[in-house]
């Protein structure tokens, strides 16, 4: 699929969606769930520039990709923040970002998720 066509029937950050659910994330191991974040920062360059924010406003289908995949690597370093932030429990759950955010604060979620993804990719 092409990740930046404007066209498509299917917009590309549907297909961030359709993957994160489980069942379609149990029938990859380890290292091929790290192939998948890799592929999800590809993409990310491609869609939005090698310099945009990590909290461009599209980009958190790509962050909820992600942090579904962790949750089936069982990262231990994520599912122990994971146990603890509610806010955080909810985000991977439901994949909306505004769900008990203050308005005008920064979204911490994305530098968490972008660490440990980039934590789990090196290792």
């Amino acid at each position: 699929m092409d990740v930046i066509h404007e066209d498509a029937l299917l917009q590309p950050h549907s297909l961030d969606v359709v993957l994160a659910h489980d069942i379609y994330l149990r029938k990859y191991s380890t290292e091929e769930l790290k192939e998948l974040i890799e592929l999800v920062y590809q993409h990310d360059i491609l869609r939005y520039g090698a310099d945009s924010p990590l909290y461009y406003s599209m980009k958190y289908t790509s962050w909820f990709l992600i942090g579904r995949i962790l949750r089936q690597a069982a990262y231990e370093p994520f599912m122990e923040v994971l146990k603890k932030d509610e806010f955080m429990q909810l985000f991977i759950e439901r994949g909306d970002i505004n769900i008990g955010l203050v308005v005008g604060l920064p979204y911490p979620i994305y530098e968490t998720l972008d660490s440990f993804a980039k934590q789990f990719l090196n290792e």
